[in-house]
């Protein structure tokens, strides 16, 4: 099966349906891959399970939360009233040590 992609000059691309995990190996991008102990659509496991598909030297992996709290849901990492305090160094922190510019 096929899927069809449109790019913005309106041309269309073919390429076959399959699944992204099976490529994230030959990843060259740093991928920092965060999860919310308390996350629901996508718990810290289902985190992981991607994580480790990808090369070790290539992946930065944090879970936010704590046993005792405050928890981190799916949206409290972007939005949630601690990200700026916690999230946002952290992605700060890994843009900084992977900035070739």
């Amino acid at each position: 099966m096929e899927r069809e992609q449109r790019n913005r000059g309106a041309r269309f691309y073919f390429f076959p349906l399959d699944n992204f995990q099976d490529h994230l190996h030959k990843s060259n991008v740093p991928v920092l891959a965060l999860a919310g102990d308390q996350d629901l659509i996508c718990p810290p496991e289902a985190v992981y399970e991607t994580v480790k598909l990808i090369s070790e030297n290539m992946v930065a992996y944090k879970v936010f939360g704590e046993p005792g709290g405050p928890h981190f849901g799916h949206y409290d990492l972007v939005g949630g009233r601690l990200a700026a305090d916690q999230v946002y160094p952290c992605i700060m922190e890994f843009i900084n040590h992977h900035d070739t510019i």
